[in-house]
């Protein structure tokens, strides 16, 4: 695994690094310390799954939850990706503070941008798996569109993405463009977050708001839904990474599942 770290002296979750610091995470052998040319090399013309995380994530968190994908790809995603990907980079530190972290996801998404450009360049196939808030980077990574830009899924784990980004025309179609296909894993009455918060009053007026939500996006083409309420409670924790990782094994060995999935599809 590869480690692209955007904080400034690697662990400040408000701060810009001016360098970005590039690692070589590989299993049971030393952290290695390596160039861009070098990381581009070695993965030229490979399958790639690059991971993002939320907001409000210490080092700690984000390297826990990285080094956890790794060993889940070792076990469920090895044969559809050659090399798995991590960029950490500065989301807040403090619940209580989101203004910060709101401006750091748009600058967060010009260094994907340029990721994703080098990588594509570098005839790489790009997935992309992004946790919460992080979901956002891949959006804002598209707000100034490169010739050179690619990719194939995105796999996003809490749609933490606002409705009004959801539904929005305009923005979709300028994401359809430059992305095959878009998954979106959610537990019901938890679909996605308006603003930095979780929707409170779950009334029926809202549940209805949430069923239009779910009918708008099943009418756009390349998103899909993939409900998984049936098999986890909430997102966090190392249990619905296993859930969510066998789900995306199936869907890339086999193509022929609906556009709106739930858990007791792909189960069988």
């Amino acid at each position: 695994m590869y480690i692209i770290n955007l904080r400034q002296d690697g662990i400040d979750g408000n701060t810009f690094t001016e360098t970005e610091q590039l690692f070589n995470l590989e299993h049971d052998k030393p952290i290695e310390l390596i160039s861009e040319a070098e990381l581009l090399q070695s993965v030229k013309q490979k399958k790639i799954l690059i991971l993002l995380h939320g907001f409000h994530q210490s080092i700690f968190d984000v390297l826990s939850f990285y080094i956890s994908m790794e060993e889940l790809h070792r076990k469920y995603l090895s044969v559809h990706y050659d090399v798995v990907v991590g960029i950490i980079w500065p989301g807040g530190e403090s619940k209580f503070d989101n203004y910060r972290p709101k401006q750091n996801v748009k600058k967060a998404g010009s260094y994907l941008q340029s990721w994703i450009y080098h990588l594509t360049k570098s005839q790489c196939t790009i997935d992309v798996m992004s946790h919460g808030m992080g979901s956002l980077l891949v959006y804002h990574s598209m707000d100034l569109i490169q010739e050179n830009f690619s990719i194939r899924n995105v796999f996003s784990i809490g749609a933490g993405i606002p409705q009004e980004v959801l539904t929005n025309d305009l923005q979709i179609e300028r994401v359809q463009h430059r992305v095959e296909k878009i998954y979106l894993f959610y537990i019901e009455n938890e679909h996605t977050r308006t603003d930095l918060s979780q929707i409170e009053n779950q009334n029926a007026s809202e549940n209805e708001e949430s069923m239009n939500w779910e009918e708008e996006l099943t009418k756009k083409k390349k998103v899909n839904l993939i409900n998984i309420t049936e098999k986890i409670s909430n997102f966090p924790g190392y249990q619905s990474l296993i859930v969510i990782t066998e789900c995306i094994d199936k869907l890339l060995s086999d193509s022929r599942y609906p556009q709106h999935i739930s858990s007791s599809v792909w189960n069988q």
